[in-house]
């Protein structure tokens, strides 16, 4: 069934008013007439509704019902990434959303190909939101992730606290693996924080108080494609994909 994300609080018997964009796809692209039903929900609950009445500018729905949701991972999982060039920025954004990533960090690192001012950031960040919100909406979580765009690894550093755990794909490992069991007792956010293509410096590191690098296996894989393979495995050895995880 299709879904929608609705920011404010929700409850059974409410009626929603709904215009701008989300109207335009219930009633244009969905082509939802009275009585269709359809999926609201927030950043914290879901609720089946169904289309009450419309008018030329704006559709009203009718929650009817509460429904149950446990699609969002039980840890934090954080993907910090090099801000890539062109779209590709787009591609992890909706990949990493699928996954269950509670946050999406891109961080313009010394070797990405793009610089980016105050008001281009926060136009950015307005994008890349609707990218994970839509994302939200298809693959049945209830929370969007949360953007944070960091102007170097310096900045990114200020948002880890000790609780957190910082893993980094490194294509010179060769040894180190996800820490399976060290992630299942992580009290804080699991991040990792994949470099942009070129790869990271190792002094842009240093503003780590900790961090563990581990190998993706032996290729070397395109910085886009690391960002969902490093996201992948996190996510089935915490038991979110494919069953419980390795034993």
């Amino acid at each position: 069934m299709f879904r929608i994300a609705i920011d404010q609080k929700l409850s059974i018997g409410q009626k929603l008013l709904i215009t701008g964009e989300e109207y335009h796809y219930i009633t244009k692209v969905l082509r939802l007439k009275e009585k269709d039903e359809i999926i609201v929900f927030n950043q914290a609950e879901e609720f089946l509704s169904s289309v009450l009445s419309q008018s030329p500018k704006d559709v009203t729905l009718l929650i009817e019902q509460k429904l149950e949701n446990n699609k969002e991972p039980e840890k934090e999982v954080v993907l910090a990434f090099g801000y890539p060039k062109g779209e590709k920025i787009d591609w992890i954004v909706q990949k990493a959303t699928e996954l269950g990533v509670s946050e999406l960090w891109p961080v313009i690192t010394n070797r990405s190909l793009i610089k980016l001012d105050e008001n281009k950031i926060e136009k950015k960040k307005e994008r890349l939101y609707k990218i994970a919100k839509e994302a939200t909406e298809q693959c049945g979580r209830l929370k969007v992730p949360n953007i944070k765009i960091f102007r170097s690894t310096k900045e990114m550093a200020k948002n880890l606290n000790g609780e957190d755990i910082l893993l980094i794909p490194w294509e010179e490992e060769m040894e180190n693996t996800l820490p399976k069991e060290k992630l299942k007792e992580v009290k804080g956010k699991i991040i990792v924080f994949v470099g942009p293509e070129g790869g990271l410096d190792r002094g842009e590191l240093e503003v780590f108080n900790s961090f563990s690098t581990i190998t993706l296996g032996k290729r070397i894989l395109r910085a886009e494609t690391a960002c969902i393979v490093a996201t992948s495995l996190v996510m089935y050895n915490l038991g979110e994909l494919g069953g419980k995880g390795f034993e």
